[in-house]
């Protein structure tokens, strides 16, 4: 039996949504990720590139007037782990942050080289299984000799 989800606030009826429609309210759909967080885009790759030269123009103006190059320093090494970031969550788990996880097959899916390491891991498991599978009788067999009458306790292999 499945629990029943808990609500914060209780699902809207049809006669809420219907009245909400008329006020001019609209349901909330995911949307696209904007282009300045998109690492697919030129716009962030522009943007990127301005805050980079920005920083790095910052860090030589900083050097000469002898001020800290620190703060220039944080964001030239920073972009790059947005970029990181970006990537990982558009396109190792999520479309979107508010949208679904997926699930671990159509991750699989998403990289041929994953699906082909997890495949490789699973036929290795199974020759692995099927050699203590004919350890296991090898046994059974060895103490049905010297055992004639008991039984063995069954025993279930993953």
């Amino acid at each position: 039996k499945m629990a029943q989800p808990t609500y914060i606030h209780p699902p809207q009826t049809p006669e809420e949504k219907k009245h909400l429609a008329s006020l001019g309210f609209e349901p909330w759909e995911p949307g696209a990720i904007p282009g300045v967080a998109d690492p697919d885009t030129k716009t962030y790759r522009a943007i990127s590139a301005g805050i980079i030269l920005a920083a790095l123009g910052g860090r030589y103006l900083s050097k000469r007037i002898g001020f800290y190059q620190f703060p220039w320093a944080l964001i030239i090494l920073g972009e790059p782990c947005y970029y990181a970031m970006s990537i990982h969550r558009k396109e190792k788990r999520y479309d979107n942050l508010l949208n679904y996880r997926r699930s671990f097959q159509e991750f699989l899916n998403f990289y041929p080289v994953t699906r082909r390491a997890w495949n490789r891991a699973v036929s290795a498991k199974e020759g692995q299984l099927d050699e203590i599978r004919e350890k296991i009788k090898e046994q059974e067999k060895i103490f049905a000799e010297k055992f004639p009458g008991k039984e063995l306790p069954q025993v279930q292999i993953i």
